[in-house]
């Protein structure tokens, strides 16, 4: 088995079924996948400790693939969603989220 659980050739399969689906079931699909960013994006922000807020603003929903790495090389970018959270002023976004040892 590959290192990302699918069996050789899956991903490409799988991109493949995606690819061909109905322009009706993309659009439903991709307006699912906004609305659901949407709601894990307002729930961090409720969660976000808030100092000066800059952390809070920092919480972004991006459309399309981006900069592909790894996994997400060649993702299809009407099917593709992120949350992010932190910035170039917020970097310190994950010691928020994970801690550290000082």
């Amino acid at each position: 088995m590959a290192r990302s659980g699918f069996r050789s050739g899956d991903r490409d399969r799988a991109k493949a079924l995606f690819r061909a689906l109905p322009r009706s079931v993309r659009k439903a699909t991709s307006a699912a996948l906004d609305s659901s960013a949407e709601e894990l994006a307002e729930a961090i922000r409720r969660r976000v400790p808030e100092d000066r807020g800059d952390l809070k603003a920092s919480v972004t929903v991006k459309r399309g693939a981006g900069k592909a790495r790894g996994r997400e090389a060649g993702a299809d970018p009407d099917l593709t969603v992120r949350v992010t959270e932190g910035d170039r002023d917020t970097f310190y976004a994950p010691y928020v989220e994970f801690g550290t040892t000082e």
